[in-house]
């Protein structure tokens, strides 16, 4: 039985080899986009799986609330040369498609598809469809009238900002839409786009989906191709995303970080952001790089 020491004072007991035997708050001024963080002390026997060790800090990291990474080791990821964004509730505080749908009437039918989508219930190609149809018809005026709501999540624009100060490129792969993502690439440095298509017929959605759909697999392929381009490593990337479509172009990345994720997604992440906001990752690739010095 291991017991958990907390910085509140509080015990916790779990059924595991793992021994927590301390967790201390970190508070440091020199960072400038501190948001919180916590250090954990971990005695971890040699044959404990690896996903026995990342279910014991999931459950803790619910219970004291911190933000935490998992590395394999310290050679996992070096300085981020590649950095891939989801979008949609990644980049931004919002489903675009669900937007749409207001827009169009049928906000509830859209978003419960969606949600399905994310949890990985349904698949994506046929939920992407049988969305994309229910806006059939509507205009380009109202299409317009989301983009201009377009806003980036808390901490957006300071992490991209540190990773092309620090020789990132930034990119978004998104099963959204790429006027929407064109969008966000003139409010920050993001010089890479693979999105789906919105096909118009005159000024109307015409509510048919263009083929390949940016799907999962589309995604990893595409961060793939971006890998290539670059001539850099699995560990010079870092790929950002919140639902089960990000899993797979995680799994070309060094580091995996699921933002506000579903619990599919936070279970293959290296990274998990659930507290904190997005800057917060600035910290935690200090502390990582940190390590490998």
């Amino acid at each position: 039985m291991t017991q958990l020491v907390a910085s509140s004072g509080e015990t916790e007991s779990f059924d595991s080899g793992l021994e927590v035997r301390a967790i201390h708050t970190i508070a440091s001024e020199d960072l400038a986009f501190y948001r919180s963080a916590a250090a954990l002390s971990l005695n971890i026997p040699t044959n404990t799986p690896d996903s026995d060790i990342k279910v014991t800090v999931e459950h803790l990291s619910q219970i004291v609330k911190f933000d935490y990474c998992l590395l394999s080791s310290p050679e996992q990821v070096t300085a981020i040369k590649l950095a891939v964004f989801d979008m949609d509730s990644t980049l931004i505080p919002m489903e675009v498609i669900d937007e749409l749908a207001a827009e169009a009437g049928v906000k509830e039918e859209v978003a419960a598809i969606t949600e399905q989508a994310m949890q990985g219930d349904l698949d994506f190609n046929q939920s992407f469809k049988k969305r994309l149809s229910l806006l059939r018809g509507m205009s380009k005026q109202a299409v317009g009238e989301v983009k201009s709501r377009l806003t980036f999540n808390a901490g957006v624009e300071q992490l991209i900002a540190h990773l092309v100060d620090h020789g990132a490129v930034v990119g978004i792969a998104s099963g959204g839409f790429e006027p929407f993502a064109k969008a966000l690439a003139e409010l920050a440095p993001i010089t890479k786009i693979r999105s789906n298509t919105l096909l118009f017929d005159s000024d109307e959605l015409a509510g048919q989906a263009v083929e390949p759909i940016v799907n999962a697999e589309v995604k990893a392929h595409q961060v793939k191709e971006w890998q290539a381009e670059l001539g850099i490593g699995s560990n010079e990337i870092m790929v950002v995303g919140d639902g089960a479509n990000d899993s797979k172009m995680m799994e070309v990345a060094g580091l995996g970080v699921a933002y506000k994720a579903k619990p599919l997604l936070r279970q293959k992440a290296d990274c998990v952001i659930q507290y904190g906001e997005m800057n917060g990752l600035i910290d935690i690739l200090k502390v990582v790089l940190r390590f490998r010095a």
